[in-house]
């Protein structure tokens, strides 16, 4: 896949970028027959607006990360990582049954030598031991429900997240070990796929429009919320800047008592010869 001639065009708006995104991703499905990211679960599947109006988008983090912790894996398989899914849920099971089976034997363990008064040390030792075991399952549910909350929010905010894409590095242990292409987006880490760097770095590009974007309009509302239109079309008050005026009657105490200090300050006839010269007032 060649992106070197890609990257060499001036690519400015978004609808460029989204261009440019296609065809390095039609290239890579050329090459390798596959398609390298999980579909966007907004254009398919995922959560529906159209009673609303709105366009499609795709899972909220928080659900996807409650139904991970209800069920591991059930939110990754949601938004379209299927394998990674049945992954955490194999891998939970795994370690649910091995800790309830060590701390079985360790409570055992542990009553055989409470009876005799001699082990009630190490049975509190052993007793702690299995207590502690039957945290590990929660534990996994937690770094489950992590997970999948930052690979939707990814999706969510336009990124393109691919099969086997852990949300960080201690999930790629639980979840996808066995699925190539398995990694962490990092732009430094050199286990990252050029075709997600690539991809990801237009989706920024994209992202970044976007958010500049909604800031102008934020300030366009802000400032005809704040200017009316007759005093925005008179001129007679810049639109770029907002200065709150007080009322009069406040004004006029702190106005009356300024003047009068003023008119206490200032020289009388016999005392301008004492002013500086024009170049030291003006300098």
């Amino acid at each position: 896949m060649n992106t070197d001639a890609m990257e060499r065009g001036p690519i400015r708006t978004r609808q460029a970028y989204e261009a440019y995104i296609s065809r390095v991703i039609d290239s890579y499905v050329e090459d390798r027959h596959v398609y390298p990211f999980i579909r966007n679960p907004g254009r398919g599947k995922g959560l529906r607006r159209r009673q609303r109006g709105k366009a499609d988008v795709p899972w909220h983090p928080f659900w996807v990360g409650c139904f991970n912790f209800c069920i591991p894996g059930l939110g990754l398989a949601i938004i379209g990582q299927k394998r990674r899914g049945w992954h955490y849920l194999v891998s939970f099971l795994v370690i649910t049954l091995t800790c309830l089976t060590a701390a079985l034997v360790l409570s055992v363990l542990g009553i055989l030598l409470a009876i005799t008064l001699i082990g009630l040390p190490i049975a509190f030792v052993l007793f702690m031991l299995s207590s502690l075991c039957l945290y590990a399952p929660f534990v996994h549910m937690i770094i489950c429900a992590a997970d999948g909350g930052v690979l939707a929010s990814r999706l969510r905010r336009g990124y393109y997240v691919m099969p086997g894409e852990a949300g960080f590095q201690l999930a790629r242990v639980l979840g996808g070990q066995f699925i190539e292409p398995n990694f962490c987006f990092s732009r430094e880490s050199p286990e990252v796929p050029d075709i997600s760097k690539v991809v990801n770095k237009a989706a920024e590009a994209i992202r970044t429009i976007h958010v500049r974007r909604r800031h102008q309009q934020r300030e366009a509302e802000w400032v005809s919320t704040t200017y009316p239109d007759s005093l925005a079309e008179g001129g007679s008050a810049s639109p770029g800047a907002s200065y709150p005026v007080p009322s009069a009657r406040l004004d006029g105490p702190e106005e009356e008592q300024w003047g009068k200090a003023r008119m206490s300050k200032e020289p009388s006839a016999g005392t301008l010869s004492d002013a500086p010269s024009a170049p030291e007032a003006y300098a």
